[in-house]
This record gives C-alpha cells, structure tokens and sequence, in this order.
C-alpha cells in the first residue's frame, strides 16, 4: 500500500471548491477519476486520510484552491515512476527528460544543461 495523506481543513475547503468549480461530485469525480462516494466522504470529514494515487488524481483539480506549499511537487520519483509503471533506468531517464523539457519554469538554456546531465552514462 502507497503512502497516505491526512486530509487537512485547507485540502477538505480545496475539495468542496473544485466541487463547486467542476458543477457537481459526480462531474468532478467523471473528471478525475475519483468515486463520488469518496469525494462526499472527504468534505464530511468522513475519511481523514486518502491514497497517494488518490492525491495524484486530484491535486490538478485542487491547485487553484491550495496555498503553493501544498500544491509544490514533493513526490518520491520512485513512487512516481511505479504509480506511472516506468521501471527501467532508461525510463526514469527519459521521464525525466521528458518532464525537464516540458518545463515551464526553467529557461531553456538551464533545461539543455539539466537534459545533458541526466543524458550522461
């Protein structure tokens, strides 16, 4: 089983206004993936803790909601890589260089530095 995380008050009020964004639970819930069931159980503060894979679907919802802090990236890239299914090292690499490219907030010369480093053998 994957790594749990507590449903604070900030991610429960985040919940109930991606719910309102979306219309409804049940479109939020089309839209990420996650049960209506478990959407209700989060806001009533019926469960206090959720899946880490759980997270990885609805923290796109919940980002415009959330203070920065919760929203950064903190994920272990193994965790990633096996919630993904990249298991190889030349996967890893190639995710990596994929997600470096693909970067908004490096210039371009910082991310060709960044690909040249993972590219090396």
């Amino acid at each position: 089983m994957g790594r749990r995380i507590r449903i604070s008050n900030e991610i429960r009020t985040a919940i109930a206004r991606a719910v309102d964004m979306a219309g409804s639970q049940s479109e939020l819930s089309r839209l990420s993936g996650v049960p209506q069931k478990n959407l209700s159980n989060y806001i009533s503060s019926a469960n206090s803790l959720m899946n880490e894979s759980t997270w990885i679907q609805l923290a796109p919802f919940l980002q415009d909601f959330l203070p920065w802090e919760k929203t950064a990236p903190r994920k272990n890239l193994m965790t990633v890589c096996r919630v993904e299914g990249v298991t190889t090292r030349a996967e890893i690499v190639s995710e990596l260089v994929r997600r470096v490219a693909e970067c908004s907030e490096l210039d371009e010369h910082a991310r060709l530095i960044v690909i040249r480093l993972l590219s090396e053998p």
